[in-house]
């Protein structure tokens, strides 16, 4: 959620998605006004109504022509409240008109930038500061004047959140709401003094919404406003209700610990928003303590405790030091003793002081069995608590369930933690909160695979790692595109349903059956190379865990699962060598990084691969370790693993299966596509395409970047192709993976002249091209621990491209140095594979162009400076 200019109204910034699906029908979303409502105007008395559609159950339209429910013999006719914006291009100059709604993305319609200058922006037609309450036909009718008694429009919005909360997917339905109630707090005729009731009860919303998707910018405007409104009420103990909430707000935020949250202030700045509101309201209550009388004591010893609960939790959240964890302990232990506290209250405490004993060292003198109680005292009223909370919990009785020696009970909670953590990702409806979900969920996932692997369940523990991964890689998933209604027709195919493919549920059989399984036999079918091993690492409790899974000969897999410690400086030494620029010590670096890699990973995975007899090994990797050029690891004293393996890579065995479904394999290639850098910053771009004109002749379309904007980039795509060339600048965006985008020219400020990891969502390609990027750090994915391909590399893999040859890090040029380099040398050999019709796969084109250049005396940074992600 973001504030949205005019007016200041919070709007969505991403995809309609976000909406609830009845609300994005095409026969209702063009009714909706900015604020997610639909209205009917009398064409009479010209008063207007509002009409719920959470509650309508309707068509809405059906509304118009029939009688206004004042009686005066007037007809409803439908009224939309849109922004209508004048805006000038800033890509390619032309002005333009566009209606706002808010929930799509606004996008010049000659080039596609979304760089543009608002000349003028107005709200047609005008929204009335007093409006009507329309009931859905067949329901009671209920007469009610918004915009006039903040008091009574705050009761009637909360009685209907109340019928959300019976929805299969209520964060959706918050939106409306949300945006609802930002219109009414901002535009009515309220008493001043009142209004804050409004304002509270939407921050509160923003505060749930969060709670419930992740989304951070939706948690940092609860944040904000509802502290407009912390000192709002005259009152002691109104005043003390709402510092609560914004302490309430700021710990929601620091509960989850996402790192994005240092780009919103950081940490500590809400941290000390939280503790500053909770002490003012503990003043605040305190103030009439000495006047209340017994009723109103308890009350305020009640209301005392939850603030000091909250504070507690503030104090711990984060990089708590020593001090202020004791500080916290001291505060839950009050809580804990209050007599008037309710037990549900009394759990919530205990379960927090769990966490602080716990992060205190264990306390001396607190047993593990103690803290257990206190976790498990609140596992009867789970079902209540907000996913992230269940999973955390979860996470937490399966830690100490282990640490007392019970692995059966450690492992079945930390499924049923995944499972929490399964529920929510699934719930993303737009890839920054997927991202977000993804990053804050993986380390679930990779306890869960360290369990299941201690237990001997090697399968388990691979449809352990598929879990997530396989949800954070699924693609099309931007609204009922074509690319979506195929790869629902794919999953139903392979795995019997749209569902199962992105949402297996535990497997209580150890791994013999559910999707990944299921994505295994149908790669077997699909004539997955018999030597070829599947990799899957993961890090969690201080050890690595690797999974390996290889066809056996018949039509079944041998999988294996591998277990070892390792030190977080070891790990720390391996991965300090990567994503470096050039330089005179990034080649001593890299060397030394795929050094440790060999001790940390590959002294632990050689032997079993070399008793396979694997020539492939496809790794699949989160965060960090997803950007080790591995090819280059050492295995003797003069080779390394890319001499001994076709080394290649492969986020997900389920994304893998669907690709397939998507191709065949290798056969005929008939044409190409080359998009260029247009200008003069990269003349190694002209050599490119010089070389490929000669190597596909006729075959070969080119795009110049000059000449071209995104949107004939976007257009081109979608052609029938087999491979597509970009030859330009590119980047990665570690916040925002979504904003990674190439350049067309070397003016990178505008849009018209990039195309970003966001534009490819919801497209698809005709064929499934294999795609080599010659642009620098295209082939970086997140630091998130699922594996979630968030970049470029990641949209062109939804699209359908059955592989991506890509740079890990920024490759020298021609005109830096005044040569021809490695680079422009890779670029040849592949496309020579590629284009010489005999059907070599882009893994083995790489695997090939990379041996010839080490063969030559290239160093790493040269020689595996890109590497293929996609199917074999």
């Amino acid at each position: 959620m973001r504030r949205f200019a005019p007016g200041g109204f919070v709007s969505s910034d991403h995809y309609s998605s976000q909406l609830p699906a009845e609300y994005r029908r095409e026969d209702i979303f063009p009714c909706l006004s900015y604020d997610a409502q639909i209205y009917f105007a009398c064409a009479h008395c010209r008063r207007e109504f509002r009409l719920n559609q959470t509650l309508n159950l309707g068509d809405p339209t059906v509304y118009g022509g029939r009688d206004c429910p004042s009686g005066d013999r007037g007809t409803l006719r439908l009224v939309v409240h849109r922004f209508d914006q004048e805006a000038l291009c800033h890509d390619c100059g032309r002005q333009w008109n566009v209606r706002v709604t808010g929930f799509d993305p606004v996008v010049c319609p000659q080039c596609h930038s979304r760089h543009y200058l608002a000349l003028s922006t107005w709200l047609r037609p005008p929204m009335p500061a007093r409006f009507h309450e329309l009931t859905p036909l067949g329901a009671e009718p209920r007469a009610h004047e918004w915009g006039h008694d903040a008091d009574a429009d705050a009761e009637l919005v909360h009685e209907q959140l109340e019928y959300i909360g019976m929805l299969s997917n209520p964060d959706q339905y918050l939106v409306p709401a949300i945006l609802f109630l930002n219109r009414l707090r901002t535009t009515g005729e309220h008493d001043p003094a009142r209004v804050w009731i409004l304002t509270n009860l939407h921050g509160l919303m923003l505060r749930e919404y969060y709670r419930q998707t992740g989304e951070l910018t939706a948690g940092t405007a609860a944040v904000e406003v509802l502290g407009e409104i912390g000192e709002a009420s005259p009152d002691p103990f109104e005043r003390g209700l709402l510092l609560h909430n914004v302490a309430m707000a700021a710990y929601s935020l620091l509960a989850r610990q996402q790192p994005e949250l240092h780009f919103y202030g950081g940490p500590e700045h809400y941290r000390s928003i939280g503790t500053d509101a909770a002490r003012r309201a503990i003043a605040s209550y305190e103030s009439l303590q000495a006047t209340a009388d017994a009723e109103l004591d308890d009350s305020l010893r009640l209301q005392i405790a939850r603030v000091r609960h909250v504070l507690a939790d503030l104090l711990k959240a984060g990089a708590a030091s020593a001090a202020t964890l004791a500080a916290a302990l001291d505060l839950l232990d009050q809580v804990v003793a209050e007599p008037v506290l309710p037990e549900d209250m009394r759990i919530a405490a205990r379960r927090s002081r769990a966490e602080v004993v716990h992060r205190s060292a264990d306390r001396a003198g607190t047993p593990p069995g103690q803290v257990l109680d206190d976790l498990s005292a609140s596992l009867p009223e789970l079902e209540n608590l907000p996913l992230w909370e269940q999973n955390s919990l979860l996470s937490s009785v399966a830690e100490y369930r282990e640490r007392t020696g019970d692995l059966a009970g450690a492992l079945d909670f930390q499924q049923r933690a995944a499972q929490a953590a399964e529920d929510a990702l699934i719930r993303a409806d737009d890839e920054t909160s997927l991202g977000q979900l993804g990053r804050q969920y993986g380390h679930t996932f990779a306890l869960l695979t360290r369990v299941e692997v201690k237990c001997g369940r090697p399968r388990a523990a691979l449809a352990a790692v598929e879990r997530v991964r396989a949800a954070t890689v699924r693609f099309g998933h931007q609204g009922e595109t074509d690319a979506r209604q195929r790869f629902e027709a794919e999953l139903t195919r392979l795995f019997g349903g749209p569902g199962s493919g992105v949402r297996p549920g535990p497997d209580s059989s150890g791994g013999e059956q559910g999707p990944t399984a299921q994505a295994l036999a149908a790669l077997h079918r699909a004539g997955w190379p018999r030597t070829t091993a599947y990799c899957a690492l993961s890090g969690a409790a201080g050890e690595v865990t690797a999974v390996l899974a290889m066809p056996d000969g018949t039509d079944r897999w041998e999988v294996r699962g591998l277990q070892w410690p390792v030190r977080e400086r070891e790990f720390m030494h391996m991965t300090q060598g990567i994503n470096l620029e050039h330089g005179v010590f990034r080649e001593r670096r890299l060397a030394v990084a795929c050094a440790m890699a060999r001790a940390v990973l590959f002294d632990q995975l050689l032997p079993t691969l070399r008793a396979w007899g694997a020539h492939g090994l496809a790794i699949s990797a989160p965060g960090l370790l997803s950007h080790l050029p591995y090819e280059a690891v050492p295995t003797s004293e003069t080779g390394v693993l890319g001499d001994e393996f076709e080394v290649f890579y492969l986020p997900s065995l389920q994304l893998g299966a669907m690709l397939r479904a998507r191709h065949d394999g290798p056969g005929h290639v008939s044409r190409a596509l080359a998009v260029v850098h247009g200008g003069e910053g990269l003349p190694g771009a002209r050599w490119e395409a010089e070389r490929l004109a000669e190597l596909w002749g006729n075959r070969l379309d080119v795009l110049d970047g000059a000449e071209h904007h995104k949107k004939d980039v976007l257009d081109a795509l979608a052609g029938d192709y087999d491979v597509v060339h970009f030859a330009c600048h590119g980047s990665y965006d570690l916040l925002r993976p979504l904003e990674s985008a190439l350049y067309l020219t070397n003016d990178q400020g505008r849009d018209a002249r990039r195309l970003t990891a966001a534009d490819l969502m919801g497209r698809s390609f005709t064929r499934a091209p294999v795609v080599t990027l010659a642009a620098c750090e295209s082939g970086l994915t997140s630091y998130g621990m699922t594996s979630d391909c968030t970049g470029l590399t990641g949209g062109l893999l939804r699209m359908g491209a059955r592989g991506v040859i890509a740079s890990r890090w920024a490759v020298k040029t021609a005109a830096e140095v005044g040569q021809e380099l490695a680079a422009e040398r890779f670029t040849d050999l592949v496309h020579r594979s590629l284009a010489d019709g005999t059907g070599v796969s882009g893994r083995l084109a790489v695997t090939s162009a990379q041996r010839e250049l080490a063969r030559q005396g290239n160093g790493i940074e040269d020689w595996a400076a890109f590497s293929y992600l996609g199917i074999p």
